[in-house]
């Protein structure tokens, strides 16, 4: 009986070990195909790597380059002037066009006012041989500081200029104020300047004349003529306005 025992004993034990070279010998086989997958997705993430690491560097090396190559935009005239709503400027706006490697000739400029601050005319121009454009700049409606971007490659720069009132004649200056004619026929001259609002010179002329014709004649250009002794003043008129100078006159000898 105790042989029978040992012998099944004998016998499980000779399969379990035969079972467990069995196991062992596909796990180390497993193990070797798993050591094979990981070595080439190694590869695999090597080769990506490297190949990622290519792009960026690619990426950047355009970047730099477009960097470097990129238009910068120069206001070079036409900027902080003063003019009149609804008016072009004096001046046309000038802007210089340049790149590290010199002047970006046949570049476009694109010359856009902010909403109500007028018009560019024209609103895009092309730039030339010494890297510049210009255009012609309408003023908005609005009495303000008024701005237009001046575009070009996605750098741009900003135009200021300051919208005024359309002048209008306020205000008459006689010179000299006053004049003394020594004897009749003597001849004193005067000058009148029509000025605006902002005290700037306003264009037109003055009709000359004198209250009492008696005491001198006032002539078309403002010279005062002497006829007897007195004081008079020689009045300059223009537009409803009115501005008077004194004219005394000494002695009726000529």
């Amino acid at each position: 009986m105790i042989d029978v025992v040992f012998a099944v004993l004998a016998l499980l034990g000779l399969a379990l070990t035969a079972r467990g070279l069995g196991v062992g010998g596909k796990t180390g086989r497993d193990i070797n195909d798993i050591a094979d997958k990981l070595d080439q997705l190694h590869r695999k993430i090597g080769l990506f790597a490297k190949a990622f690491g290519a792009a960026i560097l690619l990426v950047v090396l355009s970047l730099w380059l477009s960097h470097c190559n990129r238009a910068t935009v120069t206001p070079t005239g036409g900027t902080d002037q003063i003019g009149y709503i609804g008016q072009p400027l004096p001046d046309p706006v000038e802007v210089l066009v340049q790149t590290n490697s010199g002047v970006a000739t046949g570049a476009t400029v694109v010359f856009a006012p902010r909403r109500g601050h007028g018009t560019a005319s024209p609103d895009t121009a092309v730039v030339d041989s010494t890297g510049r454009a210009q255009t012609v700049w309408t003023l908005g409606n609005e009495a303000e500081e008024q701005h237009m971007e001046a575009r070009v490659d996605g750098n741009s720069v900003w135009i200021i200029a300051e919208a005024r009132e359309a002048p209008v004649a306020t205000e008459i200056e006689i010179t000299p104020d006053s004049a003394v004619l020594a004897f009749v026929g003597d001849v004193a001259s005067f000058s009148a300047e029509i000025l605006d609002q902002y005290g700037d010179p306003f264009p037109g002329s003055v009709t000359w004349s004198s209250q009492r014709q008696c005491i001198f004649r006032a002539g078309s250009h403002g010279f005062a003529i002497a006829r007897q002794t007195g004081a008079d003043s020689i009045v300059a008129v223009f537009d409803g306005l009115r501005a008077t100078a004194l004219v005394r006159v000494q002695s009726d000898a000529r």
